[in-house]
């Protein structure tokens, strides 16, 4: 066998190892340890979540003595995010959050610092590493957050057919503050001690056998040390919402949303920058059952667009100038 089909073998291995990868990280993104109690009067919990693209351990305390929060059974997801929305003017929670983002750990790493082995990802220009991580920009952070922490819950019918609500989520909403020591540009990890702030709503809700729904909603600003990054205002769209009744077509249901952009805080109009990076994806969910247990198959894609300067291994330096990047997303999977 030639070395020209080896390379190719090798490539199309690793290709739907990144494949299978991706189908793994969705099961592994459901998987929660959680845990709540009670300190002196005080509300206290962590969450530990681990997932191939996000993983990240969560801690919340009640900055004040009150009673156990209640329950709240959201009707439709207008009725959640007013909800939550409502309750961020108030701030009665401090929650610590530690990320670590494992695929783009991993591709920033391999690219910064064994190119070689980072190359066996690629085909024909497209590295189907990078394609799963392209859309993260550092490998990990430490976050504070000061407003709301919700419980959400589903109404459970018993056995003798009362109903009772049944905690299966939660929700953050507030102001949030987050910082690290490292960023990745053009895939390649770089000391930047940034931070940003920003006004967040987040959370979870997992009502079973009915719907599933995911969201991330931000607005702020970023601030980098490192002169190769700029400073930007940033908008954050994420939507994931699985619905197990639902069989017919739907742009919304059955589908996950993403949208990223940012710009320049100090924008130079006579070169066109008039964003640093902007991405986009969107895919749908076609759930079944198999062996009485509901499924959901996932297809999604979309692009990412950065405006960077771009990075000469043999050189080992980034360039001087600024260019446009554009890297396709896929990112298939399927849920349980």
């Amino acid at each position: 066998m030639s070395n020209s089909d080896g390379d190719f073998t090798v490539r199309r291995f690793t290709i739907i190892f990144c494949c299978l990868l991706n189908v793994v990280g969705s099961r592994l993104h459901a998987q929660r340890l959680g845990l709540h109690t009670n300190v002196k009067g005080y509300e206290f919990g962590t969450t530990i979540t681990a997932g191939l693209y996000k993983s990240y351990v969560s801690s919340y305390l009640c900055l004040r003595k009150l009673a156990a929060t209640p329950i709240f059974h959201p009707k439709n997801e207008h009725a959640l995010y007013s909800w939550l929305l409502l309750r961020t003017l108030a701030p009665r929670y401090i929650v610590l959050q530690g990320t670590l983002y494992p695929t783009a750990t991993l591709s920033s790493y391999l690219e910064t610092f064994h190119p070689k082995t980072y190359q066996r990802f690629e085909w024909k220009g497209w590295n189907c590493l990078h394609s799963l991580s392209g859309e993260t920009e550092e490998p990990g952070a430490v976050s504070l957050l000061v407003g709301n922490v919700a419980y959400l819950g589903y109404r459970e019918t018993l056995a003798d057919g009362r109903k009772r609500l049944r905690q299966s989520g939660s929700g953050m909403a507030g102001l949030l503050f987050s910082g690290g020591q490292f960023h990745i540009l053009d895939n390649i990890r770089i000391n930047d001690w940034w931070w940003q702030a920003e006004l967040v709503m987040t959370g979870l809700l997992n009502e079973k056998n009915v719907r599933k729904i995911q969201w991330n909603f931000r607005l702020g600003i970023k601030n980098h040390s490192n002169m190769f990054v700029q400073d930007v205002m940033m908008l954050s769209v994420f939507r994931d919402q699985t619905d197990w009744r639902v069989r017919h077509w739907s742009f919304s249901k059955n589908a996950v949303f993403r949208y990223e952009m940012f710009m320049p805080l100090r924008r130079d109009f006579r070169q066109g920058r008039f964003f640093s990076r902007q991405m986009l994806l969107y895919g749908k969910k076609f759930p079944f059952v198999l062996w009485n247990r509901r499924m959901a198959v996932r297809l999604a894609g979309g692009m990412l667009a950065e405006i960077i300067r771009s990075y000469n291994h043999e050189q080992r330096r980034f360039q001087p100038g600024r260019e446009l990047r554009i890297i396709y997303l896929i990112q298939p999977g399927v849920e349980f």
